[in-house]
C-alpha cells in the first residue's frame, strides 16, 4: 500500500533517509525529507525500489539521481544455524540469506549485509541475533543474569545504572560466546579508565 498526496514543496536534497518501524505484520515507512511519504511493506526486500517510485509520483517527476537510506527504527532480527560445514545467516525482514564460515562472524555480515541492502552506515544497524543448531556454547558465566538482545542489556544497564542499590557498578554490555548479552563492571580492552 503506498499513499501520497500532492507535495507542497520538493525537498533540495538528492538523498531522503526513510524511517522503517513494525506495525503488526508490517513495516510502515516515512520520511522526513517527503512529509507526503507513507507506505507500508510486508518486508524491506524491495523498500528502496518502492520508496523512489514514492517520491517520484510525489515529486511529479522520476529523480534517477536520488538516493534513499533505509534505517529500521527496531532492530531487525537474524537466525544463525548451522548449514554443513558452514553457517547460515538469515535475515527473514529483508529476505536475506549469507553463508559463513565462522560463527563469531554471524553478527558482523548480518549487519553488513542490512546496512549494503538498506543503502545505510553498518554502525546504524541493531540487529537482535537468534542462534540455533547443535553447537550452541555453554555459557561461561552462568551465573550473570543472561539477555537476549543488546537492547535488553542496555535497558538493563540503564536500571542499574540509576539504581542506588546496586553493589556493582555496571559499566557496559557484551556479548557472551553463548550468543547472549550479559553485563560487566570492567571497562573495555583498550579503553583508558579515568
Amino acid at each position: 500500500m503506498i499513499e501520497a498526496m500532492d507535495a507542497t514543496s520538493e525537498p533540495d536534497t538528492g538523498h531522503a533517509v526513510v524511517t522503517a518501524r513494525r506495525s503488526g505484520r508490517r513495516w510502515v515507512l516515512e520520511s522526513d525529507d517527503y512529509p507526503d511519504l507513507y507506505c507500508e511493506l510486508p518486508s524491506l526486500a524491495n523498500a528502496r525500489a518502492i520508496v523512489m517510485e514514492a517520491i517520484a509520483y510525489i515529486v511529479g517527476h522520476p529523480a534517477p539521481e536520488a538516493t534513499v537510506s533505509i534505517r529500521p527504527v527496531q532492530p531487525l532480527s537474524a537466525t544463525v544455524s548451522k548449514a554443513g560445514r558452514h553457517w547460515e545467516v538469515w535475515i527473514p525482514g529483508i529476505g536475506a540469506r549469507q553463508s559463513i564460515r565462522r560463527r563469531v562472524d554471524a553478527e558482523f555480515e548480518a549487519r553488513r549485509c542490512i546496512a549494503e541492502h538498506l543503502n545505510t552506515a553498518a554502525s546504524r544497524v541493531d540487529v537482535d541475533m537468534h542462534y540455533s543448531g547443535s553447537a550452541s556454547t555453554a555459557c561461561p558465566t552462568p551465573g550473570k543474569a543472561a539477555y537476549s538482545s543488546r537492547l535488553e542489556a542496555k535497558i538493563a544497564l540503564a536500571s542499574t545504572q540509576r539504581s542506588r542499590a546496586s553493589r556493582r557498578e555496571e559499566s557496559r554490555a557484551y556479548r557472551c560466546p553463548c550468543g547472549r548479552w550479559h553485563l560487566t563492571s570492567h571497562p573495555k580492552a583498550g579503553t583508558k579508565t579515568g
